[in-house]
């Protein structure tokens, strides 16, 4: 089945209330099982109006609602709707997407602890790069994190762009191997998403 058949709607645990639920935590999870088996598949769900549970939900695909529910009339969209914060997070997203087909690299165990992180790399050598994608849950204590970060070669360098701050920031991969890839995150909950490529 897995061969034959691509899941856009990988779980009904998705559907939720965005006002009461927290589901992010279930959703890194998700999308952590999966890649190993099934890269291309879409998240969906009642996303909050957060870059923490957008990035929570984000995989190969993704579908999310906007405003409303079900098939049954809808209230009006209010005034206040966040559509230039969902604007930038699919911009964001978009940039980003075709590397959520490549290599999967965990950086963080797979856990259900709300008081700890999870992060993950994938890559595209064919593009010469990938992105970074670290999620500080709600309980965690610690405010800075380091990552055993994959790398393709102790002589390659590597430049980083964080998404929020539009930092850039340069490591060769043989510093990279030895103290890993660092991430600060003062929120919480709180996430970071960084693009990378790297050459000779």
């Amino acid at each position: 089945t897995i061969g034959r058949s691509i899941p856009l709607w990988r779980t009904d645990y998705a559907a939720y209330d965005r006002e009461k639920d927290d589901k992010e935590t279930a959703a890194q999870c998700h999308t952590y099982g999966l890649a190993f088996w099934v890269p291309l598949n879409a998240s969906g769900g009642f996303v909050k109006f957060s870059d923490y549970s957008f990035r929570s939900w984000m995989s190969s695909g993704m579908g999310f609602r906007m405003h409303g529910v079900g098939d049954n009339p809808q209230d009006p969209i209010p005034d206040n709707f966040p559509f230039e914060m969902l604007a930038r997070q699919l911009r964001q997203y978009r940039s980003i997407r075709e590397y959520f087909e490549g290599d999967f690299h965990p950086l963080t165990e797979y856990s259900l602890s709300e008081e700890g992180w999870m992060a993950y790399q994938f890559e595209r050598p064919d593009l010469g790069g990938g992105i970074v994608v670290a999620l500080r849950r709600k309980l965690s204590p610690y405010t800075k994190a380091s990552f055993p970060f994959h790398v393709e070669g102790p002589d390659k360098a590597y430049r980083f762009t964080c998404f929020d701050t539009g930092k850039v920031t340069s490591a060769p991969g043989a510093r990279l191997i030895e103290d890993g890839f660092e991430v600060e995150l003062e929120e919480r909950p709180g996430s970071a998403v960084f693009v990378y490529e790297y050459g000779s």
